[in-house]
């Protein structure tokens, strides 16, 4: 079964990076060793663990990962029931709140959380069946096994691991029927339909962790009103990303008229950053000091800061105000603008107002 999860992992992986050559040279893999598993189930019969005959089936109240004919459950159904019951009740929950707070929690209205309210409701039930029917399924009197393990699509999709976990099953489920050709074919419609829960993910959380994300894309494109997760483009601001640069926690927004790094008590503009293997980027290359850091190493407090690139490397260019005393008199803010480098925190340049000559402390 370990190389069976490698195969379907690299599917997954080379499905994200639309390579389709790869993607059909894996696919017959996975078919041929499908056929492989059952031959091998066949000849050794019906005395394994995770035979459908299995008598512990029949007293254990909970579905365990379980085999059932030529398929596999990927999760405990009654399980599964009780997270789309919460799901209700948080949706429940967030459709009691004033208008105000509703906007904090969700980008969704009004409307959308009843509509969410209702497919949560229908898949609940189809979800309940299959709870219901697997033990029919261990004693031979439920119609199909298929029925059983068919995954429901997520609803009201709340984290990357339902996304995960459905795209999975549902490529297990294709491999079990129809012809190479055909197979390809729900592969592709399958990869649509996962780019379209990725939207919906995104669009129904205000926060979620870069790390989360990356279970499921490989980069993520963050400019002044959009976030793109592997070519999956979602139009919004307002949206936190979360991940750390170094030891320092921060948030990526999309602020509508640029991208903003919040950083403790800075906050760094930038035209656009992405983030892939959990690090934050610009123009490709890793930032690896936050800008908190870089202002503590230079010993400064700076008014405003932006991430930007220069002679191709990522640079801070934090704007300080410094008092100064004009003509050792008159007390005046010289903004001091310093460029450092975003990956050593080291002082690259330095520019001053034409009068700061004629200022002492």
């Amino acid at each position: 079964m370990k190389q069976y999860d490698t195969l379907i992992s690299e599917l997954q992986d080379v499905q994200k990076r639309n390579d389709l050559e790869r993607g059909n040279l894996i696919t017959q893999k996975i078919i041929e060793l499908k056929k492989e598993i059952s031959a091998s189930k066949t000849n050794c019969g019906v005395g394994s663990a995770t035979s459908v005959n299995n008598p512990q089936l029949l007293i254990t109240p909970e579905v365990k990962k379980e085999t059932i004919s030529s398929g596999i459950i990927q999760m405990n159904k009654c399980e599964e029931a009780n997270r789309w019951e919460e799901k209700i009740a948080y949706y429940v929950k967030i459709s009691d709140l004033a208008d105000p707070d509703l906007k904090n929690q969700t980008n969704l209205s009004r409307e959308e959380i009843r509509n969410t309210l209702a497919r949560l409701a229908e898949g609940l039930k189809i979800i309940r069946e299959q709870c219901n029917n697997i033990r029919a399924v261990a004693t031979g009197t439920a119609a199909s096994a298929q029925a059983v393990s068919e995954p429901i699509r997520p609803v009201g999709v709340q984290s990357a691991e339902e996304i995960r976990i459905y795209y999975k099953t549902k490529i297990e489920n294709i491999t079990e029927t129809g012809d190479a050709s055909e197979q390809i074919q729900k592969f592709k419609e399958l990869k649509d339909d996962k780019d379209r829960l990725i939207g919906e993910l995104i669009r129904n959380k205000k926060e979620i962790q870069a790390g989360e994300l990356g279970e499921i894309v490989e980069e993520i494109k963050i400019n002044k009103n959009e976030i793109i997760a592997d070519g999956v483009s979602v139009k919004m601001t307002g949206n936190r990303i979360l991940l750390n640069i170094g030891s320092s926690p921060i948030s990526v927004v999309s602020a509508g008229n640029k991208v903003i790094i919040k950083d403790k008590n800075l906050e760094v503009s930038a035209d656009d950053v992405s983030i892939s293997d959990n690090s934050l980027k610009i123009g490709g290359m890793e930032i690896k000091l936050a800008a908190s850091e870089v202002a503590k190493k230079l010993n400064v407090a700076p008014e405003a800061v932006e991430l930007t690139t220069e002679n191709s490397q990522p640079v801070y260019k934090m704007k300080i105000a410094e008092q100064r005393k004009l003509f050792g008199l008159i007390r005046i803010n010289a903004q001091n603008t310093q460029t450092a480098d975003a990956n050593n925190g080291n002082l690259l340049s330095e520019s001053k107002p034409w009068y700061y000559f004629l200022t002492t402390k």
